[in-house]
């Protein structure tokens, strides 16, 4: 919930305090890191960069000062979790989804689904940039982008246990009640936003029952 309280206050202008608990999310698991460096960029496109830079590098700092001794210790272990796998049911990586069906083309899978979600990811960071140039901040390609961005980064961990989906679950909540809007940003026909709609929804479906 910390990550959408972060997306919230950026909504609400304040920049600095969301770059600050997103990179902090950074050093309590590496998942948000997208989302992170996304949100700071587009602050400072809106002429927030230094509030955003120092909320960072105040998180930055604060979990890596107490602890500078044991930082390369902390990246071999960061390492070896990223690489972890074991093709069980409950793993929802990218890299366990292909290994169910070819098992041969696993590590090669992840990376080309890993791409293929980060095309999605700045697709969507785009989008958000361009219909907020004016005005404030579109929520709903604000929840589209951290969405997408928490979704990349929890595919692409060769071994994302269950609960990890929670992460997603506010964004995915709000998207499928939006479909309407979407497809109306995107210029989409009755047709379209309704299959958009139902592609949510049981898209999303599936993700609440892998993860109860």
């Amino acid at each position: 919930m910390m990550l959408w309280f972060a997306v919230f206050l950026f909504y609400r202008g304040a920049y600095g305090t969301a770059a600050f608990l997103t990179t902090w999310g950074v050093f309590i698991k590496g998942y948000p890191v997208l989302l992170a460096v996304g949100l700071i960029v587009l602050a400072i496109t809106r002429g927030a960069g230094k509030r955003a830079v120092f909320g960072a590098f105040l998180a930055t700092a604060i979990n890596t000062i107490p602890v500078l001794p044991y930082l390369k210790d902390a990246l071999i272990g960061t390492q070896f979790r990223a690489n972890l796998f074991a093709a069980t049911w409950y793993n929802h990586g990218f890299r366990n989804t292909v290994h169910t069906l070819f098992p041969q083309a696993s590590e090669v899978g992840r990376v080309v689904l890993a791409a293929l979600a980060l095309v999605v990811t700045l697709l969507a960071w785009w989008m958000l940039k361009s219909t907020s140039k004016k005005g404030p901040v579109s929520v709903l390609w604000l929840v589209m982008f951290a969405t997408a961005a928490l979704g990349t980064m929890i595919g692409y961990s060769s071994f994302s246990v269950s609960y990890n989906l929670i992460e997603i679950f506010p964004g995915a909540l709000i998207l499928v009640g939006s479909q309407s809007r979407m497809g109306d940003s995107l210029h989409f026909s009755d047709r379209q936003k309704n299959f958009l709609g139902l592609r949510w929804l049981v898209s999303h479906w599936r993700n609440f029952l892998c993860s109860v």
